[in-house]
């Protein structure tokens, strides 16, 4: 599984996501309303801190919920807070 947006040092893909990785992606997602993402896999790329980038299942929160394949990039510094930094709509 390759993305255009998360390249350039990522590792590969890894379905088995551990504990600090879910962490640093709940804790970027606080706050976040509309979009429910439900991690699949991630990449990771080692910078000054971690930048992480999630393939998620996105499920609008509508009355009837839709939904589609996403790309969520985060970024963990070495201290602080994550951020999301970008999210994207797979295309299919």
């Amino acid at each position: 599984m390759a993305h255009s947006n998360c390249c350039g040092g990522y590792t590969p893909y890894k379905k088995d996501i551990p504990k600090e990785v879910m962490n640093a992606f709940k804790e970027a997602m606080e706050g976040l309303v509309g979009v429910g993402y439900e991690p699949l896999c991630y990449a990771s790329q080692v910078v000054e801190g971690t930048n992480y980038c999630f393939f998620c299942n996105a499920t609008l929160v509508i009355a009837e919920p839709m939904t589609y394949p996403a790309f969520v990039e985060v970024y963990k510094p070495l201290e602080g807070r994550a951020c999301i930094t970008h999210i994207s709509k797979a295309n299919h």
